[in-house]
Formats: structure tokens, sequence, C-alpha cells
């Protein structure tokens, strides 16, 4: 077992600061009737019936309490890298940074149980959907790294989160 550097906190730290963009990334909508993190447009409550498929057509309210969910999951564990100092006070984050990373999975899979009523809503939503799993599993390996004190397992890691933060923060028609 190979011990963590201080280099290798900081490129956790660095991770962080990558995740803390994509958060802020998942809850930029725009004035396209896309939600953003945070808002709602209709009664949660009210969301249509299943379609013949199974998957469940909802509406902007749905979709921006799931998008809320991920943005508070990805904010919550890049905080709490930003906190780390040394590879001690990284490993005692463990519980915590897993904690996010089961509500961000769980947002993710609520959001793939349907689809939404609006176009750009439903497009981010797809990609989300798509690229969360890949983000979710790199993060769990990062931690995993972290638990073992692979400081050679972090370093690897870094790039792949930053590829997996970019494809998941990548929004259809952004400029």
């Amino acid at each position: 077992m190979r011990m963590i550097r201080r280099r290798n906190v900081v490129a956790a730290v660095a991770a962080g600061a990558a995740v803390a963009v994509l958060a802020s990334a998942c809850g930029s909508g725009g004035d396209d009737g896309a939600p953003t993190a945070g808002t709602t447009t209709a009664d949660p409550q009210s969301a249509p019936p299943p379609t013949a498929r199974g998957d469940r057509v909802v509406g902007t309210a749905v979709y921006a309490r799931d998008l809320t969910a991920t943005a508070t999951a990805l904010s919550s564990f890049a905080g709490a890298l930003r906190t780390v100092d040394t590879p001690a006070e990284l490993r005692q984050l463990i519980p915590g940074l897993t904690s996010d990373l089961d509500r961000l999975d769980s947002a993710i899979g609520r959001m793939a149980r349907y689809t939404v009523d609006n176009a750009r809503a439903e497009e981010q939503r797809e990609r989300l959907v798509r690229t969360g799993p890949r983000l979710g599993d790199l993060l769990r390996r990062f931690i995993a790294a972290a638990e073992e004190g692979d400081g050679a397992g972090i370093q690897a890691l870094v790039p792949q989160i930053r590829d997996a933060i970019g494809d998941f923060a990548a929004s259809p028609g952004a400029p």
C-alpha cells in the first residue's frame, strides 16, 4: 500500500474544485424553459401517469427536484474535498463523500426512470443519465484509492474524473 502524499491531497482538492464547477453547471438553465437547480415550475405531485412503455413523462418541477439533488450532492462532495489539508483528513471524510455519491446515484437513478415534457430539459436529463454513472464510478474509485492510501491511483484518476466532469457538464446547444 502506498501512502498518500501531500501532492496527492492537492490533486484531490483540484478534483474537488472541478466537481464544484460541475455542480454549478448542473444548476445552469436558461430562458428556454429548462429548469435550473432549485427552481420548480409545477407541483411535483401532478406528474402524468406512466406511458405505455412504462416511462413516466414528468413536468420540469420533478426534473428540477432531481437536478437540485444532483447539484447538492456534487457541491457537498466538492466542498468536503476543499477542506482537506492532509491524507488523514481525506480518509476521515470518506463516509460523508460516500454518502454524497449515494445521493448522486439516487438522483441519477430517478432521472433514468422518466422523461421530461420539455425538450431542452429532456436533452439535459438524457445527458446526465448517460454520463452520471461513469462519473459516480470514477469518484467512488477515487474514494477507494484514498481509503487504501493509493496516491498513484488517485493521480491516475484525476484526469479521468476531469474528463467525466466535462462530459457530465457539457450542455447540448450551449455556447
